[in-house]
Protein backbone atom coordinates (compact mmCIF):
# COMPACT_ATOMS: atom_id res chain seq x y z
CA UNK A 1 0.00 0.00 0.00
CA UNK A 2 1.45 3.46 -1.23
CA UNK A 3 0.47 4.66 1.89
CA UNK A 4 1.52 4.68 5.37
CA UNK A 5 -0.07 1.31 6.82
CA UNK A 6 -2.20 -1.04 5.60
CA UNK A 7 -5.97 -2.73 5.80
CA UNK A 8 -7.55 -5.50 7.86
CA UNK A 9 -10.83 -7.39 7.49
CA UNK A 10 -12.11 -9.24 10.01
CA UNK A 11 -15.18 -10.51 8.16
CA UNK A 12 -14.28 -12.05 4.90
CA UNK A 13 -13.12 -8.89 3.51
CA UNK A 14 -16.47 -7.56 3.46
CA UNK A 15 -15.19 -4.69 5.15
CA UNK A 16 -11.83 -3.26 6.01
CA UNK A 17 -10.29 -0.97 8.44
CA UNK A 18 -6.88 0.83 8.40
CA UNK A 19 -3.85 0.11 10.72
CA UNK A 20 -0.69 2.25 10.82
CA UNK A 21 2.58 0.23 11.00
CA UNK A 22 5.16 2.29 12.30
CA UNK A 23 5.80 6.29 12.45
CA UNK A 24 4.11 8.19 10.01
CA UNK A 25 6.02 9.58 7.48
CA UNK A 26 4.72 10.31 3.74
CA UNK A 27 5.34 7.97 1.11
CA UNK A 28 6.73 5.41 3.62
CA UNK A 29 5.08 2.30 2.05
CA UNK A 30 4.12 -0.84 3.62
CA UNK A 31 5.64 -3.35 0.99
CA UNK A 32 4.97 -6.75 2.03
CA UNK A 33 3.32 -9.11 4.92
CA UNK A 34 4.15 -12.02 6.14
CA UNK A 35 2.69 -14.31 9.07
CA UNK A 36 3.47 -17.08 10.66
CA UNK A 37 2.27 -20.68 10.01
CA UNK A 38 -1.03 -21.68 11.17
CA UNK A 39 -0.55 -23.81 14.68
CA UNK A 40 2.12 -21.42 16.08
CA UNK A 41 1.66 -19.46 18.78
CA UNK A 42 2.31 -16.28 19.01
CA UNK A 43 0.50 -15.74 15.99
CA UNK A 44 3.05 -13.03 14.59
CA UNK A 45 3.15 -10.78 11.77
CA UNK A 46 6.05 -9.50 10.09
CA UNK A 47 5.49 -6.15 7.97
CA UNK A 48 8.26 -3.76 5.94
CA UNK A 49 7.96 -0.08 5.33
CA UNK A 50 9.32 2.68 6.77
CA UNK A 51 12.91 1.48 6.37
CA UNK A 52 12.89 -1.44 8.75
CA UNK A 53 11.45 -4.69 10.00
CA UNK A 54 8.54 -4.40 12.38
CA UNK A 55 6.81 -7.15 14.08
CA UNK A 56 3.10 -7.49 16.01
CA UNK A 57 1.84 -10.04 17.82
CA UNK A 58 -1.73 -8.73 18.08
CA UNK A 59 -2.88 -9.62 14.50
CA UNK A 60 -2.05 -6.21 13.39
CA UNK A 61 -3.08 -3.42 15.90
CA UNK A 62 0.15 -2.55 17.39
CA UNK A 63 3.85 -2.75 15.60
CA UNK A 64 7.61 -2.49 17.21
CA UNK A 65 10.07 -2.60 15.11
CA UNK A 66 12.52 -5.53 15.11
CA UNK A 67 15.44 -2.88 14.81
CA UNK A 68 17.77 -4.23 12.22
CA UNK A 69 21.10 -2.92 12.91
CA UNK A 70 22.75 -5.69 11.18
CA UNK A 71 19.78 -5.15 7.48
CA UNK A 72 21.81 -2.56 5.29
CA UNK A 73 22.52 -1.63 1.16
CA UNK A 74 18.63 -0.13 1.14
CA UNK A 75 14.84 -0.08 2.34
CA UNK A 76 13.33 -3.17 3.21
CA UNK A 77 11.22 -4.40 0.25
CA UNK A 78 10.56 -8.54 0.02
CA UNK A 79 9.29 -10.81 2.91
CA UNK A 80 8.50 -14.32 3.86
CA UNK A 81 8.10 -16.49 6.61
CA UNK A 82 8.99 -19.99 6.46
CA UNK A 83 5.88 -21.89 6.92
CA UNK A 84 7.55 -24.39 8.64
CA UNK A 85 9.51 -22.81 11.12
CA UNK A 86 8.38 -19.50 12.76
CA UNK A 87 11.43 -18.21 13.46
CA UNK A 88 12.84 -18.05 9.98
CA UNK A 89 12.22 -14.87 8.04
CA UNK A 90 13.93 -13.55 4.41
CA UNK A 91 13.89 -9.88 3.71
CA UNK A 92 15.50 -8.53 0.19
CA UNK A 93 16.28 -5.08 0.05
CA UNK A 94 16.11 -2.48 -2.83
CA UNK A 95 18.42 0.69 -3.35
CA UNK A 96 22.27 -0.01 -4.20
CA UNK A 97 21.98 -3.12 -5.86
CA UNK A 98 19.70 -4.60 -3.38
CA UNK A 99 20.58 -7.64 -0.31
CA UNK A 100 18.61 -10.82 0.85
CA UNK A 101 19.30 -11.59 4.27
CA UNK A 102 17.77 -14.24 6.52
CA UNK A 103 17.39 -14.33 10.25
CA UNK A 104 16.55 -17.29 12.55
CA UNK A 105 15.13 -15.97 15.54
CA UNK A 106 12.22 -14.12 14.79
CA UNK A 107 13.91 -11.28 13.32
CA UNK A 108 16.44 -10.23 16.28
CA UNK A 109 19.70 -11.09 14.22
CA UNK A 110 20.34 -11.22 10.32
CA UNK A 111 23.08 -12.43 7.82
CA UNK A 112 23.85 -11.83 4.09
CA UNK A 113 22.83 -14.87 2.62
CA UNK A 114 23.75 -13.74 -1.06
CA UNK A 115 26.31 -17.09 -2.62
CA UNK A 116 25.13 -17.82 -6.14
CA UNK A 117 22.61 -14.54 -6.28
CA UNK A 118 23.39 -11.44 -8.20
CA UNK A 119 24.08 -7.84 -7.20
CA UNK A 120 20.58 -7.47 -7.85
CA UNK A 121 16.98 -5.89 -5.96
CA UNK A 122 14.81 -8.82 -4.74
CA UNK A 123 11.21 -7.86 -5.60
CA UNK A 124 10.07 -11.08 -4.47
CA UNK A 125 10.41 -13.64 -2.32
CA UNK A 126 8.35 -17.02 -1.94
CA UNK A 127 8.92 -20.44 0.39
CA UNK A 128 7.77 -23.92 -0.66
CA UNK A 129 5.67 -25.36 1.98
CA UNK A 130 6.46 -29.07 1.55
CA UNK A 131 10.38 -28.38 2.08
CA UNK A 132 11.03 -25.29 2.70
CA UNK A 133 12.71 -23.89 -0.79
CA UNK A 134 13.47 -20.83 -1.17
CA UNK A 135 12.41 -18.64 -4.51
CA UNK A 136 13.21 -15.15 -5.36
CA UNK A 137 12.56 -12.75 -7.74
CA UNK A 138 15.08 -10.26 -9.15
CA UNK A 139 14.35 -6.81 -10.17
CA UNK A 140 16.82 -8.01 -13.08
CA UNK A 141 17.93 -11.00 -12.81
CA UNK A 142 14.89 -12.93 -13.04
CA UNK A 143 14.36 -15.94 -10.63
CA UNK A 144 16.87 -17.92 -8.07
CA UNK A 145 16.07 -21.14 -6.16
CA UNK A 146 17.65 -22.61 -2.76
CA UNK A 147 17.28 -26.08 -1.47
CA UNK A 148 19.39 -25.08 1.10
CA UNK A 149 17.98 -22.60 2.84
CA UNK A 150 19.16 -19.68 1.16
CA UNK A 151 23.14 -21.07 1.60
CA UNK A 152 23.41 -21.30 -1.37
CA UNK A 153 21.32 -20.09 -5.17
CA UNK A 154 20.61 -21.93 -8.54
CA UNK A 155 19.49 -19.67 -11.66
CA UNK A 156 15.99 -20.82 -12.22
CA UNK A 157 14.63 -18.47 -15.20
CA UNK A 158 15.37 -20.53 -18.39
CA UNK A 159 12.65 -19.68 -20.99
CA UNK A 160 11.82 -16.28 -19.55
CA UNK A 161 12.66 -13.75 -22.29
CA UNK A 162 12.48 -10.99 -19.90
CA UNK A 163 13.72 -10.71 -16.15
CA UNK A 164 12.03 -8.43 -13.89
CA UNK A 165 10.20 -10.28 -11.60
CA UNK A 166 7.25 -8.70 -9.93
CA UNK A 167 5.12 -11.24 -7.95
CA UNK A 168 5.77 -15.52 -6.79
CA UNK A 169 3.69 -18.19 -6.13
CA UNK A 170 3.86 -21.45 -5.23
CA UNK A 171 1.57 -24.57 -5.15
CA UNK A 172 0.68 -25.61 -1.22
CA UNK A 173 0.24 -29.07 -3.39
CA UNK A 174 2.81 -29.21 -5.68
CA UNK A 175 6.11 -28.65 -5.87
CA UNK A 176 6.55 -28.99 -9.10
CA UNK A 177 4.13 -25.91 -9.66
CA UNK A 178 5.12 -21.77 -9.43
CA UNK A 179 3.73 -18.63 -10.76
CA UNK A 180 5.80 -15.82 -11.37
CA UNK A 181 4.28 -12.16 -12.93
CA UNK A 182 7.42 -11.13 -15.07
CA UNK A 183 7.49 -7.46 -16.31
CA UNK A 184 8.28 -6.60 -19.81
CA UNK A 185 6.22 -5.03 -22.76
CA UNK A 186 3.63 -5.45 -20.24
CA UNK A 187 3.06 -7.56 -17.27
CA UNK A 188 2.59 -11.13 -17.77
CA UNK A 189 2.53 -14.33 -15.82
CA UNK A 190 4.82 -17.31 -16.30
CA UNK A 191 4.92 -20.88 -15.33
CA UNK A 192 6.75 -24.07 -14.29
CA UNK A 193 5.77 -27.56 -13.71
CA UNK A 194 9.49 -28.54 -12.71
CA UNK A 195 10.15 -26.56 -9.78
CA UNK A 196 11.74 -24.04 -11.79
CA UNK A 197 13.76 -25.50 -14.34
CA UNK A 198 11.91 -24.05 -17.25
CA UNK A 199 8.91 -21.32 -16.91
CA UNK A 200 6.48 -21.42 -19.81
CA UNK A 201 4.29 -18.00 -20.50
CA UNK A 202 0.38 -18.41 -19.81
CA UNK A 203 -0.85 -17.33 -23.52
CA UNK A 204 -4.12 -15.22 -23.01
CA UNK A 205 -3.22 -14.50 -18.93
CA UNK A 206 -4.57 -10.79 -18.19
CA UNK A 207 -1.09 -7.99 -18.27
CA UNK A 208 -0.07 -5.19 -16.49
CA UNK A 209 -0.26 -7.50 -13.50
CA UNK A 210 1.77 -7.02 -10.28
CA UNK A 211 1.23 -9.93 -7.94
CA UNK A 212 -0.06 -13.55 -8.15
CA UNK A 213 -1.13 -15.90 -5.37
CA UNK A 214 -2.62 -19.51 -5.12
CA UNK A 215 -5.43 -20.62 -3.70
CA UNK A 216 -4.73 -22.62 -0.80
CA UNK A 217 -7.73 -24.56 -0.47
CA UNK A 218 -8.18 -24.86 -4.08
CA UNK A 219 -4.64 -24.83 -5.87
CA UNK A 220 -6.31 -24.88 -9.12
CA UNK A 221 -7.56 -21.47 -8.31
CA UNK A 222 -4.81 -18.39 -9.17
CA UNK A 223 -5.48 -15.21 -8.34
CA UNK A 224 -3.69 -12.22 -10.34
CA UNK A 225 -4.01 -8.53 -9.38
CA UNK A 226 -2.80 -5.07 -11.57
CA UNK A 227 0.21 -3.82 -10.91
CA UNK A 228 0.43 -0.32 -9.38
CA UNK A 229 -0.43 2.65 -11.67
CA UNK A 230 -1.56 5.96 -10.16
CA UNK A 231 -5.28 6.36 -11.98
CA UNK A 232 -7.09 4.59 -8.70
CA UNK A 233 -8.88 1.69 -10.36
CA UNK A 234 -7.18 -2.14 -10.23
CA UNK A 235 -8.19 -4.79 -11.05
CA UNK A 236 -8.19 -8.97 -9.38
CA UNK A 237 -8.20 -11.73 -11.89
CA UNK A 238 -8.95 -15.32 -11.14
CA UNK A 239 -7.99 -18.60 -13.10
CA UNK A 240 -10.01 -22.10 -11.77
CA UNK A 241 -7.58 -23.82 -13.88
CA UNK A 242 -4.49 -23.55 -13.31
CA UNK A 243 -3.82 -19.98 -15.16
CA UNK A 244 -4.99 -21.83 -18.34
CA UNK A 245 -7.88 -19.51 -19.09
Amino acid sequence: SYCAGFRKSTDGGETWVGRQVGPYWPWDAVVALAMTPTGFSPATIYAVGNKDVYKSTDLGETWEPTGTPSISGGSPWALAVDPNNPNVIYVGTHYYKGRFYKSMDGGNTWSIKANGLPPDCPSSIVIDPRNSDVYVGLSEGGVYKSTDGAESWNFSSQGMINTFIEGLAVDPTSSDTAFAVIKGDGHYLAKTTNGGNSWDYLVGSPTDLGTVTIDPQNPSTIWVGDGMDYTGVCSVYDSTDGGQS
